[in-house]
C-alpha cells in the first residue's frame, strides 16, 4: 500500500520549517499473517523474505520533498 507521509522539517531553500511529503510503502501485515495461517506456515517463508528485504534495502519510497518550494531533502 502506498502512503503519503508528512513531516515538519527545516527547509534549506525556504530558510524556515515547512511541511515535507514522501511516498512510503507499507506492508499489509494482516494479509501476510492470514496467508501464513491459511497455508499452514508456507507463506511464512515469503514473509521472512519481505522482512529481510526491508531490513537490507529499507522500506522504499521517495525522498522528502518540501511542499512550498519543491526542494528534495
Amino acid at each position: 500500500m502506498l502512503v503519503v507521509e508528512n513531516k515538519l522539517f527545516p527547509c534549506p531553500h525556504c530558510n524556515r520549517p515547512t511541511i515535507h511529503a514522501a511516498n512510503r510503502h507499507r506492508i499489509h501485515w494482516v494479509k501476510h499473517l492470514t496467508l501464513t495461517l491459511c497455508t499452514c506456515g508456507c507463506w511464512g517463508f515469503v514473509l521472512v523474505l519481505v522482512i529481510l528485504w526491508r531490513m537490507l534495502f529499507g522500506a522504499g519510497g521517495s525522498k522528502w520533498v518540501c511542499t512550498v518550494c519543491g526542494s528534495v531533502k
